[in-house]
């Protein structure tokens, strides 16, 4: 078993050199630009492009002909593997006119649509499909479905039937997943697993601030303020504030530089 890549931090602090956290070393990467949305934005963009090569790797392992590998999310970068959809679970956009349009709001759950093409500068073959728990109300419980666009018509109906003799068993329940029941049972289970391998929230928030306040072994952070590190080492008492420094740009927002109210960075 190979050990797991060492955790990566954006940030928009030019100065940052990155932080070493107390089970493995931290790379920090600056972001294309400044602003914390910019930080969020670097964030999603590495998770989706780890998500494209797990797909590829999955495939690549499970040539076999006998599965179905459903990709949360548009199928970006993965069109071209064999028996690959992607599951779409909110509609910021309308693809078809009113009138088919009307046939998604009357569908019964484990019906789907037709499949139709849909794209601009991307093409997709795509159709809706209706997942029980939410009886009477339109559009609720309704995901979009797509593969790639060069896929023959018969294969692509094929998929349109496997997706809708599959999924509709695996539809979570609301009592048990507040997104239901787009949030399929398996991935739900997989989040609760994963939030379980994290630990507890509050330990781990609390050592991404220490691990902000402190340097790496063998390094020093200047500008930081020798109070902040105490906090972190026993001292609970002195409250926190961002420091003001002048030397630094209008947008940077200091909130790994965390220093005690009155203090005077060092």
């Amino acid at each position: 078993m190979t050990a797991p890549p060492a955790p990566v931090t954006f940030t928009v602090d030019p100065w940052d050199p990155g932080y070493g956290l107390a089970y493995g070393e931290e790379r920090a990467r600056l972001a294309d630009k400044p602003g914390l949305d910019q930080v969020s934005l670097a964030l999603q963009q590495r998770l989706a492009n780890a998500e494209v090569q797990l797909a590829l790797a999955f495939r690549a392992q499970h040539p076999a002909a006998d599965d179905l590998l459903v990709v949360d999310g548009p199928l970006r970068g993965r069109t071209h593997l064999d028996r690959t959809i992607g599951y779409i679970k909110t509609h910021h956009a309308s693809y078809l006119p009113a009138e088919q349009a009307a046939v998604v709001g009357a569908l019964a759950p484990g019906q789907r649509t037709p499949a139709f093409t849909m794209g601009t500068s991307w093409r997709r073959n795509s159709w809706y499909l209706q997942l029980p728990g939410t009886p009477g109300v339109p559009w609720s419980g309704t995901v979009r479905l797509e593969c790639s666009a060069e896929l023959p018509p018969a294969v692509v109906i094929q998929l349109g039937h496997l997706t809708a003799r599959l999924l509709p068993p695996l539809a979570s329940s609301p009592h048990k997943d507040p997104r239901a029941p787009q949030n399929l049972v398996p991935i739900g289970g997989l989040e609760h697993e994963l939030r379980h391998r994290l630990g507890d929230q509050q330990l781990l928030y609390l050592a991404l601030r220490a691990a902000a306040a402190s340097p790496p072994p063998g390094q020093s952070f200047p500008r930081r303020c020798p109070c902040a590190r105490r906090m972190f080492n026993g001292d609970k008492r002195l409250p926190m504030t961002a420091p003001e420094d002048s030397s630094r740009p209008s947008w940077w927002n200091p909130g790994n530089a965390l220093v005690p109210k009155g203090a005077v960075e060092c």
